[in-house]
């Protein structure tokens, strides 16, 4: 229940905000406890597990199609830009642990007769696999969608055995830890209406859309929304996006008239893409606008989709098959070179800062900049970001920074003036924030050293 004095299935920093994920804490709790902060094995165990679900996904999709289209999307799933975050980030851990969970679980469950040990073993990975990350309830959809589509007995034990864990979950969650659901105020896309998060689904869509095909900017921390529509904002994504689900329309069309039994398998992987999509299109607002570790799980479902639509193609003479096999090496090595150049950014905070600025930044972009100024002493860029940052949106954290960098270089006056604005952010924007504690502590300094004795 506790190690090191973190309580791991109660209130923590896992643990709040609308999330509850106890598993990612003990992981991380266990790993401090052998390697402090040497980050090489935390990194080298994120990779070892990205690798797992990569040979674990490759099972899946041989289930499906044939050994050499398997391993083509399993090495596109491994090697993808768009898992830069989910993978190099240490902090996103969880994202590549849930889904070892759930595609052990979900391989688990392709016996067509599964006895009372093999439910019970699926089910507690379901369970470890929602106590990681909620996106792991999508691996029980997925699990009874497999049972109903493919015909497989037994299919009201994996259902009622599959409830069973997610009650289990709700009751540790709810009862146990003690964490409910909750709204993320500060972010821009939270702060809107269902309505205008709505307008911001074509661009969504399209964002994850662009980066799986065209991965050329890739950056963390996206905070974007969609203010007007207008052609570039709203109708041009929008047309993208129907054509693409009008090709994907198609290739259903196709596949239907050909093989019933293909069908099956297309509905299967349209169905995980549309599941895995429709969670993160902000119908309940999180705590950005799209992020690259979102598409971990959907991008199974894409490439199972591309895999329906490989499989029928056939090569008649070796030439062709040969060039087929050059083709997909090349897009192998073309996403792992770009991979490779994503990865450099990511050598250092302060890099990844710097690049991810250009491409798009934001109020917390800005200010977690700053703070990698100020951990380096160079005042003057750190107050430059600050400042951007509260210009964007002033929160009570960017406006105490500014007044801590003030604070260090000895300009009391400015540190107090900027204090007092962080305690009363609430009275000027429109966002109603709770009282951070380092503010007060701050405030009371400065209060004290300015001689205001009885405000201090």
């Amino acid at each position: 229940h506790t190690v090191n004095g973190l309580e791991l299935v109660g209130q923590n920093k896992f643990n709040g905000a609308g999330e509850y994920r106890p598993i990612p804490a003990i992981y991380f709790a266990n790993l401090y406890s052998l390697f402090s902060t040497n980050v090489f094995f935390y990194h080298l165990l994120q990779l070892v597990i990205h690798s797992s679900n990569t040979i674990l996904l490759f099972f899946l999709f041989k289930h499906f199609f044939s050994k050499y289209i398997a391993l083509f999307l399993s090495l596109l799933f491994l090697v993808h830009p768009i898992q830069v975050e989910s993978v190099s980030y240490i902090a996103s851990s969880g994202n590549p642990l849930f889904f070892l969970f759930g595609i052990t679980a979900l391989l688990m469950s392709f016996k067509t007769n599964s006895n009372v040990k093999r439910l019970l073993i699926i089910s507690t990975l379901l369970l470890l696999s929602f106590l990681t990350k909620e996106t792991g309830v999508l691996f029980l959809i997925i699990i009874i969608l497999f049972r109903f589509l493919f015909k497989m007995k037994n299919f009201m034990y994996f259902l009622m055995s599959g409830i069973a864990s997610l009650i289990i979950y709700l009751f540790i969650r709810f009862i146990i830890g003690g964490v409910y659901l909750s709204h993320p105020d500060i972010v821009p896309i939270a702060r809107l209406d269902l309505i205008d998060r709505l307008v911001n689904i074509p661009a969504i869509v399209f964002y994850y859309l662009k980066t799986f095909f065209f991965p050329a900017q890739l950056n963390i921390e996206q905070l974007w929304v969609v203010k007007n529509i207008d052609f570039n904002s709203f109708y041009l994504p929008l047309l993208i996006d129907i054509v693409f689900f009008i090709i994907v329309g198609i290739l259903g069309t196709y596949v239907y008239k050909k093989s019933k039994a293909n069908f099956t398998k297309f509905i299967f992987f349209l169905l995980w893409f549309l599941m895995g999509l429709a969670l993160h299109l902000q119908i309940f607002p999180l705590n950005m606008t799209v992020a690259d570790r979102w598409f971990y799980f959907t991008m199974v479902g894409l490439l199972g989709i591309i895999g329906i639509g490989i499989e029928p193609v056939t090569f008649s003479s070796k030439k062709l098959r040969f060039i087929s096999y050059v083709i997909a090496i090349l897009i192998i090595a073309l996403l792992s070179v770009r991979t490779i150049e994503r990865n450099t950014n990511w050598v250092s905070a302060l890099v990844l800062y710097n690049h991810d600025r250009q491409v798009h930044t934001n109020y917390s972009i800005e200010n977690r900049l700053g703070g990698e100024y100020l951990a380096l002493k160079q005042y003057d860029k750190a107050l430059e970001h600050f400042v951007t940052s509260t210009k964007m949106f002033p929160t009570q954290i960017s406006l105490g920074n500014v007044a801590f960098t003030y604070e260090s270089v000895g300009n009391v006056k400015k540190a107090k003036e900027y204090y007092l604005k962080a305690f009363d952010t609430h009275h000027y924007t429109s966002i109603p924030q709770d009282h951070v504690k380092g503010i007060y502590l701050r405030l009371a300094s400065v209060l004290f050293i300015t001689d205001d004795f009885n405000a201090a």
